[in-house]
């Protein structure tokens, strides 16, 4: 004869399982990775860089600032023209250029850095894309060209980040590479598990959810267990 009690705190032990491999994936697939460096040509950096599943790599560089003042130098994401007809953004001030290949044994891909496009009180953003050799450019492909994007692939990987091209004024700044995740809040990979993992954002619900389970149960075992003294 089936159990209820014992099937009930299984049901809870599988749950409390699903919830904890769940969030750690969570938090594993959200974290991404930050290194500083100095922007010198042929300066070469080592990273190694974790996913479950298959993932282009993405990555912003982010450029120290005063009180949020706009540096020429970085760029401005003020476009010209309709790139839903032209397919591209034309600026007026892409800014200073910065390329990076980034490379493993088996590829070598360049990114460049996009005019600046965030701003904090401290810092301003550029996005790197995948380098369209031989354009124009003021003009970038939109949206982005993606050619062979670098790909990361399930397990670990060993990457080397060679700085490839500075601009003059931003040689030997010291500079902030941000490694995005494969699962963002605003952004998620289009694989079904970093989908699913996207809804442990709200982990602490669930955890909440079982420990007032576990009480319940608990609760229940304590009048299961005076009844059967009173008999």
């Amino acid at each position: 004869m089936f159990d209820t009690d014992k099937g009930v705190w299984l049901l809870w032990k599988i749950l409390t399982g699903i919830v904890f491999v769940s969030t750690t994936a969570f938090f594993i697939s959200s974290h991404g990775i930050t290194l500083e460096f100095n922007l010198i040509e042929s300066k070469k950096i080592n990273v190694e860089l974790f996913r479950f599943l298959p993932d282009h790599f993405g990555a912003t560089l982010w450029f120290p600032s005063v009180d949020g003042e706009k540096r020429p130098e970085l760029g401005d994401f003020q476009s010209i023209g309709d790139w839903r007809k032209t397919g591209v953004l034309e600026f007026v001030n892409p800014g200073e250029p910065v390329k990076l290949v980034i490379s493993d044994s088996n590829q070598n891909v360049v990114y460049e850095a996009m005019p600046a496009g965030g701003y904090t009180s401290t810092d301003t953003k550029r996005d790197l894309i995948r380098y369209e050799e031989g354009r124009n450019p003021f003009q970038f492909s939109w949206p982005p060209y993606d050619g062979k994007r670098f790909l990361l692939h399930s397990g670990f990987n060993k990457l080397q980040i060679t700085i490839l091209e500075v601009g003059k004024s931003l040689v030997g700044e010291k500079v902030t590479l941000y490694i995005s995740p494969p699962l963002g809040f605003k952004h998620s990979s289009n694989e079904l598990f970093y989908r699913y993992l996207w809804f442990f954002h709200a982990w602490p619900v669930y955890v909440f959810i079982l420990s007032i389970f576990y009480l319940i149960l608990l609760y229940r075992k304590s009048v299961i267990a005076k009844k059967s003294k009173e008999k």
